[in-house]
């Protein structure tokens, strides 16, 4: 059996002032994830007791109940190639094949981020269907066509959630767990070996600092305006931002972080949404992310010369 760390300098700190605060022993082993007793202990060393332990009990409650801490996103490690909004079926097809080839052309170890909205989820939509859109098999078919294509370049595929996957979920309104919503998925898609992630964010730690990746629902009309919004809050962190359907590179305020918008690889010609209204906002860009080395390559249309690259 391992045995639990010493006790730092800073824990002690803070056991006296919880004890001080008149919490009991059992609320303060929860609180520091500790044993009862090593608690118990540690505080007859310090000389210091329990009020709440020496009073009389006015509930039958020892401690406040445990609810989840949102910090499992996963972390990754190195390079990686990534597509975000992919939009199944609405995908550029031609973008995505591409995406590969850059991929196995100047990756060692060829590995893939999709940042989120693999599939349209129109059956879930809240928009009114002025015209019939694609069926669910429909983006079934067209997310196992993607998948099969990309298995054929990347050693591990990584897939985080969209505001379009969340339909779907908000759809079921909790009815399944994260595990069973993530396995039903790899059914879906026919790809057992993706790992999916029911967070829309990872981190990329590579050897120029670490990466935000994430699919952020706060949409603007202004390039890498989110991002620096984002970064005042992730201090020190490279951020890349899917679903503005821009295609931009930057630097933060401090000039040591990279700023990136990541384009969709939706051809938006196929969205409804998009065709049939006029619209002020920017025209969507196509395109894809490398991180190679930490550094950002941003591949899209009308800024990439593909015979130069491939």
């Amino acid at each position: 059996m391992s045995k639990r760390p010493r006790w730092r300098k800073d824990e002690e700190v803070l056991l006296r002032q919880l004890i001080e605060a008149g919490n009991s022993y059992a609320t303060i082993s929860h609180q520091l994830d500790r044993t009862y007793n090593s608690v118990r202990q540690k505080c007859r060393l310090m000389k210091i007791s329990s009020i709440a332990d020496r009073k009389p009990r006015l509930s039958s409650v020892d401690a406040p109940p445990r609810t989840p801490t949102y910090d499992e996103y996963l972390r990754l490690e190195g390079d990686w190639l990534i597509v975000a909004d992919t939009h199944c079926p609405c995908t550029h097809w031609i973008t995505a094949s591409r995406a590969a080839l850059v991929a196995r052309k100047y990756l060692d170890n060829p590995r893939l981020i999709i940042a989120g909205d693999l599939m349209n989820f129109d059956m879930f939509s809240r928009f009114a269907k002025r015209v019939p859109l694609p069926a669910l098999k429909q983006e079934l078919d067209a997310a196992r066509y993607a998948f099969e294509l990309w298995s054929k370049t990347f050693s591990e595929k990584i897939l985080i959630l969209g505001n379009h996957d969340y339909r779907w979920m908000r759809a079921m309104d909790g009815v399944f767990e994260a595990d069973t919503f993530i396995e039903l998925i790899q059914t879906l898609i026919n790809d057992r070996d993706t790992k999916i992630s029911t967070y829309s964010y990872l981190d990329i730690d590579t050897a120029a600092g670490t990466w935000r990746v994430t699919h952020m629902p706060e949409y603007s009309k202004l390039p890498l305006s989110k991002a620096r919004f984002l970064g005042h809050r992730l201090k020190d962190k490279h951020l890349a931002l899917a679903h503005q359907h821009h295609a931009t590179v930057g630097l933060d305020e401090s000039g040591t972080c990279s700023l990136v918008d990541i384009p969709a690889l939706v051809d938006s010609d196929r969205l409804a949404y998009v065709g049939l209204d006029d619209s002020t906002k920017p025209q969507m860009k196509r395109g894809f992310l490398m991180i190679r080395g930490g550094y950002p390559y941003l591949f899209a249309e009308g800024l990439t010369d593909w015979d130069f690259w491939l």
